[in-house]
């Protein structure tokens, strides 16, 4: 019979709480069958994903934002209320108006290492070019005649059309989109499912229909600070159908060359049709061509003469469409004090720069078909949008003992047993208090904890057999009604899920507010923590150990035996052996020899009394000891 001297065992108390549901909001890098999908997103890309001039800045306060010209109107924002489970903590809006491909890998490096279920990308018309086309074709307002000012536009045009025909740049974009999915994506493949869809925008034409009698055939672009005759170009049928022509072209490319590369993980948006009626010059508009009235929505781009909710600017030099339109307006008439100042009336930097890019309505169309893609791939690859509020499976955790010593009891508070719901009872006392880390008069060696952004917290502690219990809890929480959320939620997860056994089950639900719970027993070390050493594990409790060679009358206690004591009453190890303690690394020394990692390796012996040796000071005999 093997004894632990001066046990106390405690019983396992809970008292049951209402609570209402969480949403799981978990680490993206490690994926979980039951995962609300989305929860996670980082928008990257140029000015028509950082929505210049489409409402107000997200964050006026932050130059950054103001540098990249961050607005609340763009997509992304937009797209992220439309997903229900992504909330402003789990969005990443990197996107920065002037960025060319280059500019993807700053943008990656500025995301910090998430990674994210879905990536929205939109790149590429600042490296083809689109703003010398506008300025050129649209805006050219030097007194040099029609004719020399349609050369300038054509040789534009010509120059767009060249790069966007040049494979070299298709390379790139997809050297840019591998980097993503290695950087940002999730690549591994959680449960045979794909974690992360990148969707790519297309561009938008900018003009209806072109036809030579229509209202913009034989008519300018009105520019407000127009001082004779003559200013911008004519904007002939001809020119616009080119211009079209190269934002169908871009469109195409992208999804020949890029969507086509890796079409299970990327999805185009065609935000094209989405402005069908709404482009510049529709046919049958002539009273408003140009969308130019004070909250025009029938044109869903920008001109010079459109209304901005927003005048601060921050200049970046490294914007490639800042430095277009710097040179285009270098022209432009000053004030003859010597201060270099444009003359009253010009357009301010803000309006120069978003001329020709969606306004919040047009965001709004090209959000919702952002929406639309991430819905169907979810659907498409098995993913839930409101997963169920509780989910329990079993574990391939091995030797999940009755009881277990919390407590050694050897030097310090006394001997603490508990069963396997209330070791993991333990640990909810530290994760509902707000802290992580090992509870209390536990030996730190015997657990390990990973805290990650937000408060995420993750505590494991290893048990002797090859299992560990752990409980995560996704971010911090405060409040007695958070606290309280707590308790309620980690309470069901040990009673209804983990129940004793080698299970485990997480709790969530839709309300984004309450953390989310996981909690249960797994493989030794299976968890994303430093590993625990098997020479810490907490131990199994041997108090009803029956030995295979008699029950004993208990001599060994008149012995003043320590820790771990048996007895044999028959055979060639008859009498009392007393173990140094508990813990199979300090082995009880008598003639036999015998030692865990050498005797305990699943073997089936010739000899009783080693299988009787493990079973007392090794917990059996268990591949862990191999």
């Amino acid at each position: 019979m093997v004894v632990f001297k001066g046990a106390v065992i405690l019983s396992y108390v809970v008292s049951a709480f209402c609570g209402t549901i969480a949403t799981r909001q978990t680490d993206p890098q490690t994926q979980d069958i039951n995962t609300p999908w989305p929860i996670t997103y980082i928008a990257l890309g140029d000015s028509f994903a950082a929505g210049i001039g489409a409402g107000k800045y997200v964050t006026p306060t932050d130059d950054e934002v103001k540098r990249c010209k961050r607005f609340d109107g763009s997509y992304p924002t937009q797209a992220k209320a439309l997903l229900p489970h992504v909330d402003d903590g789990h969005f990443t809006f990197q996107a920065c108006s002037g960025d060319v491909l280059g500019g993807i890998d700053a943008q990656i490096t500025k995301v910090g290492g998430k990674r994210a279920h879905v990536i929205t990308l939109s790149i590429s018309g600042n490296d083809f070019k689109f703003s010398d086309v506008v300025s050129a074709c649209v805006y050219n307002y030097l007194p040099t005649g029609d004719a020399a000012k349609e050369a300038d536009c054509n040789a534009a045009l010509k120059k767009s059309a060249a790069i966007i025909a040049d494979e070299a740049i298709w390379n790139t974009y997809k050297q840019k989109v591998d980097k993503i999915f290695s950087d940002v994506a999730i690549t591994k493949d959680w449960f045979n499912l794909k974690w992360t869809v990148l969707v790519i925008t297309g561009y938008a034409k900018f003009f209806g229909v072109p036809d030579n009698n229509d209202a913009c055939s034989k008519t300018r672009f009105p520019m407000p600070f127009a001082l004779i005759p003559g200013q911008g170009n004519i904007m002939k049928a001809n020119i616009r159908a080119t211009m079209n022509t190269l934002v169908e072209t871009v469109n195409q490319n992208i999804q020949s060359k890029i969507v086509a590369s890796n079409p299970d993980r990327i999805r185009f948006v065609d935000i094209d049709s989405g402005f069908e009626t709404h482009r510049f010059c529709e046919k049958g508009e002539t009273k408003d061509p140009f969308g130019l009235k004070e909250q025009a929505n029938n044109v869903w781009f920008t001109a010079l003469g459109t209304a901005l909710e927003e005048t601060s600017f921050v200049p970046d030099s490294n914007s490639a469409l800042e430095q277009e339109w710097n040179a285009w307006s270098s022209n432009l008439p000053k004030k003859t004090n010597g201060d270099n100042d444009l003359i009253p009336g010009l357009p301010n930097e803000l309006q120069k720069t978003s001329v020709f890019h969606p306004k919040t309505a047009g965001h709004k169309s090209t959000a919702s078909r952002v929406k639309d893609a991430v819905d169907l791939w979810a659907k498409q690859n098995g993913h839930n949008g409101a997963p169920p509020p509780q989910v329990c499976f079993g574990t391939d955790a091995p030797n999940i003992p009755n009881r277990i010593i919390s407590i050694p009891g050897l030097i310090g508070p006394p001997q603490e047993t508990v069963e396997p719901n209330g070791l993991i009872a333990k640990l909810r006392e530290v994760v509902c208090s707000n802290q992580c880390k090992i509870p209390d008069n536990m030996d730190a060696r015997a657990g390990a904890v990973a805290t990650g952004d937000g408060g995420r917290c993750e505590i494991s502690l290893g048990v002797q057999g090859g299992s560990e219990a752990y409980i995560l809890r996704d971010r911090s929480i405060s409040g007695t009604d958070q606290v309280q959320d707590c308790w309620d939620r980690t309470l069901a997860l040990i009673t209804t899920c983990v129940n004793n056994g080698a299970n485990e089950g997480w709790r969530g639900g839709v309300d984004p507010n309450p953390a989310f719970y996981q909690a249960g027993y797994r493989k030794l070390n299976a968890g994303k923590h430093a590993t625990i050493s098997q020479d810490h594990l907490l131990q199994k409790d041997l108090s009803n150990f029956q030995s295979v060679c008699g029950k004993g009358d208990g001599p060994c206690q008149g012995n003043g035996c320590q820790g771990v004591w048996y007895i044999c009453q028959a055979g060639d190890y008859k009498g009392c052996y007393c173990g140094r303690d508990s813990r199979f690394s300090m082995l009880p020394g008598p003639d036999h020899k015998l030692q865990c990692h050498t005797d305990c390796c699943n073997t089936v012996t010739n000899n009783w009394y080693t299988n009787d040796w493990c079973a007392a000071n090794c917990g059996g005999v268990s591949s862990q000891f191999c």
